[in-house]
């Protein structure tokens, strides 16, 4: 047997002593989730794409740690004690962030209790999927594209903060895929939509709007969505009766209040389609995705430490 940690230290510490460009650190077990070596990759001036899976990183982002040269940053299904905080002090060039999974001060799968805050310059692409905690807020100023997902939870109350405060004044493409019940949680989805309003293009699942709309809280209202050009409708496909069998409806109201902000709402591209990540959820799977795969040059240390360096 051997040192699994004192391994994955070593070879970290010799990937930035070599000018690691690339490095994606992987843990396997299910119970025990490793602390990444945060000492030796702060300061890294060579390191630009960080990529890590089922690790502790609560030692990744705290005030003596800076990553001058990261434009990419993926965690997945990784822990955080109790403040996730990125600024232009910690990630001066970071251009994409992708959250999956990511719980902050909870067990492994997400439970509540911590926060989230992100305030970066210079990032351009954010993906939320699955992020556990309390209170999250969003400042990037130059933020275009922005995906935020439960991930397939059943509910939101555990994914999507009470306190949910973003500005975003630059976003173009935003999607909004949220699955499960929503009942008892129209302020937050309120929030959330009018947090996004400055997208030009937006791609969400109904049966969340569906859920405001019977609220009566979309009723004679304005949408905020001022920048609107391009809207598409994810659909759930209706099994009942001869009449709905296969149809992709969408109530008028819901169109009616998405295209009321807009300045020439018969300008707007509308695209009304089968919710294809609904169905796959339904099956079992896991819902949206995006699959970085591992980077090339890939080694193994043991049965459970991965690690790609380039």
């Amino acid at each position: 047997s051997f040192d699994e940690v004192r391994l994955r230290d070593w070879s970290v510490k010799h990937a930035v002593r070599n000018g690691v460009r690339h490095l994606n650190l992987s843990h396997h077990y299910d119970v025990v989730q490793f602390p990444v070596p945060a000492s030796a990759l702060s300061g890294c001036r060579t390191l630009k794409t960080l990529e890590l899976a089922h690790l502790d990183v609560s030692g990744l982002m705290s005030s003596s740690a800076c990553f001058p040269a990261v434009t990419t940053l993926r965690l997945e299904d990784c822990n955080f004690d109790k403040f996730f905080n990125i600024t232009d002090l910690s990630c001066p060039n970071l251009n994409s962030l992708h959250l999956l999974d990511f719980a902050v001060c909870g067990r492994r799968g997400g439970s509540r209790g911590g926060v989230v805050e992100i305030s970066a310059t210079k990032l351009v692409c954010l993906k939320m999927e699955g992020v556990g905690c309390d209170r999250i807020k969003l400042s990037a100023v130059n933020l275009q594209v922005f995906l935020f997902s439960n991930a397939g939870e059943t509910g939101i109350t555990r994914r999507m903060s009470d306190d949910f405060r973003m500005d975003l004044p630059c976003l173009q493409s935003v999607e909004v895929l949220l699955y499960g019940s929503c009942h008892g949680e129209e302020d937050k989805l309120m929030k959330l939509l009018y947090g996004i309003r400055n997208a030009a293009s937006l791609k969400v699942n109904v049966p969340p709007l569906e859920v405001l709309y019977k609220a009566g809280l979309l009723k004679h209202k304005t949408s905020p969505y001022s920048n609107l050009k391009s809207l598409k409708l994810l659909v759930e496909k209706r099994n009942g009766g001869r009449r709905n069998k296969g149809r992709l409806n969408v109530p008028d109201g819901i169109r009616i209040y998405l295209l009321s902000g807009a300045p020439n709402p018969e300008t707007v591209d509308i695209i009304i389609e089968e919710d294809e990540d609904r169905t796959e959820l339904l099956l079992g799977g896991n819902g949206p995705r995006d699959n970085i795969g591992s980077a090339s040059n890939q080694s193994s240390f043991g049965h459970h430490l991965m690690a790609s360096v380039i």
